[in-house]
């Protein structure tokens, strides 16, 4: 849906700006900006279900300057529309489809 699109690009902008985690002395140490690391266990462990999630990563990443104004026309048009299928064609002898994705290059 386009809350998790647009979830996926501001979590992408954030990367590049190194802001999620650093690597130090072979270990993984998390940055300022609260992430998900369990399918289950409640906020209180790091897991969903969090009703506020998404409005709270929005919030940490906004006081770091990553908000949808960044986004290209290209991850604009990501978000509302999703991947799009650009060829589609059937292979009868082989029974395969064969799909291009228009992605966005990063």
């Amino acid at each position: 849906n386009t809350d998790g699109r647009e979830a996926c690009m501001l979590t992408r902008w954030a990367f590049k700006r190194r802001l999620l985690f650093q690597i130090k002395e072979n270990c993984i140490e998390f940055g300022s900006i609260d992430l998900k690391t369990k399918p289950y266990g409640g906020a209180q462990k790091r897991g969903f279900p969090d009703a506020n999630y998404f409005r709270n990563f929005k919030n940490q990443l906004k006081a770091k300057g990553i908000t949808v104004d960044l986004f290209t026309d290209d991850e604009k048009k990501f978000i509302e529309e999703g991947f799009q299928i650009k060829n589609f064609k059937q292979d009868f002898r082989l029974g395969q489809s064969h799909l291009q994705l228009i992605c966005i290059d990063g």
